[in-house]
């Protein structure tokens, strides 16, 4: 497979009626001392109707993210799903958790694929056991956890944030995603690793936050500067700062303390 169906994978996803349950971003822009906080556009197409079909939708999904896979990591081509799945790189946090993201997924898929009968969907959970295999694998997720996958492999794969972050705020938002994702699965064919945000982002907000594109800072003395913007509402924002020549991207939470950043602490989320 190539980069080309992955993209026809991901736009066919986007286009059909699965929930993205990612974080609502809002842009805001200040002119004359006014804050523009910008509405999300709501989609007008006909959604293809793959919400109401488990069995269809996570097939499909599987194999976009197997072939994306074979894509990043072609020594692994040859090598089944639980083989591929035992293999991935699990040295970063982004990589542990695509890794238990994908072994979730198999699951799931081997159940759609091999074993339909013994699925079961009741109260928007569905549980699965393997009877037939070695493998003894089993699973039980909330539908909110399937929603959760489906929008972590689209946001990762696609390297869509919804709007342009720093690499380490998408590896927190990647971290937070796959907890969102562990948290629906109360049972599991064995334990999902336990990956943490550092704080101040261990517990963050997954609802909204606002991309402030012009806020009001005040250099200071040295190479450091404070922003003097006033929080919006109580969510979390994330400042775009232009100073000395570069862009940073500040999240709020660091400014519990200080709203005054030097450059070395602005230098871990430069754009």
């Amino acid at each position: 497979m190539n980069s080309i169906y992955i993209k026809q994978m991901i736009h066919f996803f986007k286009e059909s009626d699965l929930p993205d349950r990612f974080i609502d971003i809002y842009p805001v822009t200040k002119k004359d001392g006014q804050k523009t906080v910008y509405q999300m556009m709501e989609s007008t197409f006909f959604p293809l109707p793959l919400r109401k079909n488990l069995v269809l939708s996570l097939s499909i999904l599987f194999s976009l993210v197997d072939s994306y896979v074979d894509l990043k990591h072609p020594d692994l081509v040859n090598y089944c799903f639980k083989d591929k799945a035992e293999r991935l790189p699990n040295t970063e946090k982004t990589e542990a958790c695509f890794k238990e993201c994908y072994s979730v997924l198999r699951v799931l898929r081997n159940a759609c694929i091999h074993s339909k009968d013994d699925l079961v969907y009741h109260n928007k959970v569905l549980s699965y056991k393997e009877t037939t295999k070695k493998e003894n694998d089993r699973i039980v997720i909330r539908e909110e956890g399937i929603d959760y996958l489906t929008t972590f492999f689209l946001r990762v794969i696609g390297n869509d944030f919804g709007n342009n972050f720093t690499s380490r705020h998408k590896e927190i938002f990647t971290v937070a995603l796959y907890n969102k994702i562990k948290e629906s699965i109360p049972d599991f064919t064995r334990q999902l690793q336990n990956i943490k945000n550092p704080e101040p982002f261990g517990s963050m907000e997954w609802s909204v936050r606002y991309y402030f594109k012009n806020p009001d800072f005040e250099k200071k003395s040295g190479d450091s500067f404070e922003i003097t913007e006033k929080p919006i509402q109580h969510y979390p924002t994330d400042y775009l700062i232009n100073f000395q020549n570069d862009q940073y991207l500040i999240p709020s939470e660091i400014l519990s303390d200080s709203p005054i950043i030097t450059l070395e602490v602005a230098k871990k989320w430069k754009l």
